[in-house]
């Protein structure tokens, strides 16, 4: 379908961009609808120190070009939208790191690889002020993004090939459905990788206090996904406010092949479906105060139940760096890449500040396989993380950020995974038009 699809959209946006670009017209300009241009520039530095594995430190200088175009009211037409992004990402030829999660060589990772791409290509119908539909690329979040996810740390982003309705029926729920074809990764080179996938996510919300979610997330060849989650907000004072939330899923053996690749998935090229019979859980709890935040949190990816089962719980569409360490020590296994077995808990709290001074914070993370297996242990050793990011002063659109990890191993039995440091300084500049 995405054959069909994407060249048609590309074909239709591209041109009435290149006729606005080149049209004379103020009359003709402003019936091609409203445009917004974007232009982003986020250079980055980035450390990795990785301790007895026999390597260097690793360090990459890249720079991500982001150029935005969006049209509103096409044609006139109220309800008819489009967007066309290109991201391009660069490493200046300084190659001192290893970009790939899959194949290894002398250097550390760092998952920047040098490529360029048509991020997003669509058209948003605006059915109703409650209904929207979108076909082409773009980017999906859901929720915290645990599961469906844009990667937006990384420089290269996310985006899924689509066809996608979302309703929001009211304050506080909504109702989310997407047919996938097609998905981009942030790690790989190749534009897309064929699927035949169905996700759906809803709301409801009964107060502030009290929200229920639900969702499926079926993704050919790989695994099916069932979960809720039960969340809220309870404001003790105008200053004060406790947000909860509990949230269970379970995950089994793919239902949907691809169609162009039947039984085979987008990660391994594997001609079986994993066979899965596992479990996810957590529960947080935030405590926000003026400008100050702290928090807790625990969750559980678990690893195989049977002896029937080939892999633990994954979360191959997941913004990763969001969660479980800055480090993404554990991106392989948790993305599906690699071996997720032995499973993942995580416990981890957070403290910090977001005022004029800028936004600061602090994460600890306590983690632990839920077996033994691989690693000789569940001791798998804890993660202090922080970040940094403040407007420069007198300078508009422009902002530094830095972030730093420090990943400290378990149990001598666990010595598979060492210890590891990152260093990240970040300038991002915006500029609109």
């Amino acid at each position: 379908m995405k054959k069909l699809i994407l060249p048609l959209l590309s074909l239709l946006v591209l041109n009435v961009f290149n006729n606005d670009l080149h049209s004379k017209s103020n009359k003709d300009l402003e019936t091609l609808g409203d445009f917004k241009m974007k232009l982003e520039l986020r250079p980055r530095y980035e450390y990795v120190n990785i301790d007895k594995n026999s390597k260097d430190y690793s360090d990459a200088i890249t720079n991500r070009t982001k150029l935005s175009l969006e049209s509103n009211r096409m044609f006139e037409v109220e309800w008819l939208n489009s967007e066309i992004e290109l991201i391009s990402v660069n490493n200046f030829s300084y190659d001192n790191y290893n970009p790939s999660l899959i194949n290894s060589n002398n250097k550390n990772f760092i998952g920047e690889p040098q490529q360029a791409r048509l991020n997003k290509i669509y058209l948003d119908f605006v059915l109703s002020p409650n209904t929207l539909i979108k076909a082409g690329r773009f980017g999906i979040s859901f929720d915290d993004e645990k599961f469906i996810g844009t990667n937006e740390w990384y420089q290269m982003t996310s985006s899924l090939d689509s066809l996608y309705l979302s309703y929001s029926p009211g304050i506080g729920s909504e109702f989310h459905i997407g047919y996938i074809f097609g998905i981009n990764t942030s790690l790989e080179q190749k534009n897309s990788h064929s699927t035949n996938s169905i996700i759906t996510n809803g709301t409801y919300s009964l107060s502030n206090l009290i929200k229920l979610n639900g969702y499926a997330y079926l993704l050919s060849s790989l695994s099916d996904t069932y979960g809720g989650k039960l969340f809220g907000t309870y404001k003790s004072s105008k200053k004060m406010s406790i947000d909860y939330k509990l949230e269970y899923a379970y995950q089994g053996t793919s239902s949907l092949s691809n169609f162009e690749e039947t039984n085979k998935n987008f990660i391994n090229k594997s001609d079986t479906n994993p066979i899965l019979n596992t479990q996810f859980y957590r529960a947080g709890l935030d405590i926000n105060y003026v400008n100050i935040f702290f928090g807790t949190n625990y969750e559980v990816m678990d690893g195989t139940k049977s002896d029937d089962s080939t892999n633990g719980f994954t979360t191959p569409l997941s913004s990763f760096n969001k969660f479980n360490g800055f480090s993404d020590i554990f991106r392989k296994q948790l993305s599906g890449y690699g071996d997720n077995s032995n499973g993942l808990s995580d416990f981890n709290f957070n403290m910090g500040f977001n005022n004029k001074y800028g936004y600061f914070n602090f994460i600890y993370h306590k983690f632990d396989a839920m077996k033994l297996g691989k690693y000789n242990s569940t001791n798998l050793g804890q993660e202090f993380d922080i970040v940094y990011k403040k407007k420069i002063p007198f300078i508009k659109n422009i902002s530094i950020l830095l972030k730093g990890s420090v990943y400290k191993y378990g149990s001598k039995e666990s010595s598979q995974i060492n210890d590891q440091n990152n260093i990240w300084l970040q300038l991002n500049y915006n500029l609109f038009m």
